[in-house]
């Protein structure tokens, strides 16, 4: 397949798909900043968390330069690192999605663009084949029309023809004969001028009689 032609196909639907593109492509540059907002979020619970553990241990006396309470270590392993792990697969797991929705949006683009331009190729393919055809039939005509038309003799063949059974006036012929019925038969017949028609009556006379030119 053309596969500049297919470009095109594929540019010339820039108004539908290109719209849909833009939007997945947008939210795909939004998540990290998203991502990062839940970061920060959990981030500052974290620090909220350890102020209320701190207080909460100053308070029972058992914090002293140096410790972090256990509570400390527990919230960080059972509540901070795991919601952190969460942000980061859904952030990737939103990713994929929209990687896989925006190979969706191309992929049919891609699509739609094959069928159309294979559409054209197979309208261009079924003219190419009616002009063959078409042409095929009108040279079947053309030969047929040329079979069932009379050909005509040769000039030679026709001078015989012409000719057949002549005699000169002084013998008892028809006075002018070549000038009257030959020469003109010849322009009518054959699309000559009269000086052709005569050169070649009086030549055709001359060579098979004998005699010389005539007067035209």
């Amino acid at each position: 397949m053309d596969q500049a032609r297919l470009q095109q196909e594929y540019a010339a639907l820039g108004s539908v798909f290109d719209p849909q593109e833009q939007l997945i492509q947008q939210q795909m540059s939004q998540l990290p900043g998203q991502a990062q907002a839940q970061r920060s979020a959990l981030e500052q619970a974290k620090v909220n968390a350890f102020r209320d553990i701190t207080s909460q241990a100053r308070g029972r006396g058992v914090y002293f330069s140096g410790f972090r309470p256990e509570e400390e270590a527990r919230y960080t392993g059972a509540t901070f690192l795991p919601a952190l792990a969460e942000v980061e697969g859904r952030q990737l797991q939103q990713q994929t999605a929209l990687q896989q929705a925006l190979l969706g949006v191309r992929q049919e683009r891609q699509k739609q663009a094959t069928a159309t331009l294979q559409d054209i190729l197979n309208r261009e393919q079924q003219e190419r084949q009616f002009r063959i055809e078409q042409e095929a039939r009108a040279r079947e005509a053309a030969a047929s029309r040329a079979a069932s038309t009379p050909q005509l003799p040769t000039t030679q063949q026709f001078l015989t023809q012409a000719f057949s059974g002549y005699r000169p006036a002084y013998e008892g012929g028809t006075a002018y004969f070549t000038e009257r019925e030959v020469i003109p038969a010849l322009m009518a017949n054959y699309g000559l001028n009269q000086r052709d028609a005569a050169k070649l009556a009086f030549e055709y006379r001359k060579r098979v009689f004998g005699e010389g030119y005539g007067r035209i």
